[in-house]
């Protein structure tokens, strides 16, 4: 199933991301040949992720504390089922069953898969604004989470604040409270459609 989130920076992406694969890698661990594809702009963030997901899944481990040469199996076997790629054309000699896309707005050399799993902060490239089309064509919801109130907030960071609500308002999307917010009665950004509606009657 697809799955797409496109959110304010330091909203945790990422850590969504990592908790998905590592529980999609628990589901298929005993399926021969399963491999998920991590396609990332850069390799080291690659390799960043991936470690987080095999964290993370050592973590939900139950049972009796895994032993050194199980965990040196296991670690092994995700090692060899997670697959680091620079685009989503997979590999000449392996078959991908499910992508992770992080930060597909910076990327290029992607297609829209519907069973690929999308996170990225907003940006107005070609592919972004494919993968929202088809969403809305198809149905699919767009998960979005207002940047962090720190950010917000912080003096020297108003241009990523201004191009979020600017993409937010001009693609119709009303983002969810972040979701370590501290606000009780609403988040920052719940406004969001008005005051940019307000600001460009102002200025029209």
């Amino acid at each position: 199933m697809m799955f797409v989130e496109i959110s304010g920076r330091q909203s945790g992406k990422t850590t969504r991301l990592v908790e998905h694969a590592s529980n999609e890698l628990s589901n298929n661990f005993m399926v021969s040949g399963y491999n998920i594809g991590i396609v990332t702009w850069n390799r080291p963030n690659g390799i960043k992720i991936r470690e987080l997901i095999i964290e993370k899944f050592f973590r939900d481990l139950t049972g009796p504390n895994t032993g050194v040469r199980s965990y040196i199996h296991i670690r092994g076997r995700l090692m060899n089922m997670i697959e680091l790629l620079p685009d989503m054309n997979g590999c000449m000699d392996s078959t991908i069953d499910k992508f992770y896309v992080d930060e597909f707005s910076y990327m290029s050399n992607l297609r829209v898969d519907p069973n690929a799993y999308y996170c990225s902060t907003p940006s107005a490239n070609e592919f972004t604004k494919e993968i929202i089309t088809f969403c809305r064509e198809r149905g699919v919801e767009i998960e979005t989470y207002d940047m962090s109130e720190g950010l917000r907030g912080s003096f020297g960071h108003e241009i990523f604040t201004e191009e979020f609500d600017s993409f937010c308002y001009e693609n119709y999307i009303h983002p969810k409270r972040h979701p370590f917010t501290t606000l009780e009665y609403g988040g920052v950004n719940d406004n969001l459609i008005l005051r940019r509606l307000k600001r460009h009657n102002f200025d029209g």
